[in-house]
């Protein structure tokens, strides 16, 4: 998938650029109206009956997750809407280095208290069947 142009919408959102991607999705940097800036995961849906049902598994699975280590869904539907082509999941943007960046040269008791917040993160999603 080509990423897409800068200023493209999606329902009400402006895409401002890609934060990520790999082999089932991409994930732009978008804005709102308001100004509201969060994360735009657009998975295809021209890649097979199996892989569009996987999309909407984590949509569904990513709507009844809740923790304060996990980042939080905000939305989701299809684009574009008179010919859907992706399933689109809104979350939460969470600024901020990764785990790997942040832990040199912190104290190894706060490293491992941040590491089992991931530990907790990754229990709940297991317990919801995502893991």
């Amino acid at each position: 998938m080509s990423p897409l142009p800068v200023g493209t919408r999606i329902g009400w959102e402006v895409v401002e650029g890609v934060l990520g991607s790999g082999g089932f999705a991409t994930v732009y940097r978008v804005r709102s109206p308001d100004g509201y800036v969060s994360a735009l995961k657009l998975l295809p849906l021209d890649q097979g009956e199996e892989r569009a049902a996987r999309a909407w598994r984590e949509v569904s699975l990513g709507m009844r997750l809740h923790h304060p280590n996990l980042v939080r869904q905000l939305g989701a539907g299809q684009w574009p809407h008179d010919n859907p082509r992706y399933v689109w999941v809104k979350l939460e943007r969470v600024e901020g280095p990764t785990l790997e960046e942040w832990a040199p040269g912190r104290p190894l008791g706060e490293v491992v208290e941040r590491v089992l917040e991931v530990a907790r993160a990754l229990a709940v999603s297991h317990e919801a069947g995502v893991l």
